[in-house]
């Protein structure tokens, strides 16, 4: 849980901005909850995910990857997240202030899970992670 304070960007700023990042994706915004779906290519050769990413007020972001299914191709779990049923991202470390609620999601979150995604091509290419991170 993230502390709240005057620092903490209004959702309606946070949609406006995603918005601003992909006109096409789907923005759900309430009084304390956003969600962002759509889609993100990693690089030019990369197959095109459809990531949603949920941010309650006084949260973290939890990002999913929805689509294609992800493949466990080197063991049993995927590298690098919180949940590999769920398939959902570990993009930064928390307790190193990697995202707080005075950044803007478009500017961090979803280029932090379009990163992941193209460490995760490799990995499933070579079996080695190269984006870092501690073992969950």
């Amino acid at each position: 849980m993230v502390q709240k304070n005057n620092r903490t960007l209004p959702l309606k700023v946070q949609r406006d901005a995603l918005r601003a990042f992909d006109a096409s994706a789907e923005i759900k915004c309430t009084d304390n909850r956003l969600t962002w779906t759509g889609t993100l290519t990693p690089s030019p050769v990369s197959l095109t995910y459809k990531v949603r990413v949920v941010y309650k007020l006084l949260e973290f972001p939890k990002v999913y990857v929805d689509d294609p299914e992800l493949i466990i191709a080197h063991g049993t779990v995927l590298p690098h997240v919180y949940s590999t049923p769920e398939k959902k991202l570990c993009l930064y470390y928390r307790d190193q202030r990697g995202w707080t609620p005075a950044k803007l999601i478009a500017n961090t979150i979803i280029l932090w899970a379009s990163e992941w995604l193209y460490h995760y091509e490799i990995w499933v290419a070579t079996g080695i992670w190269n984006g870092g991170g501690t073992v969950h």
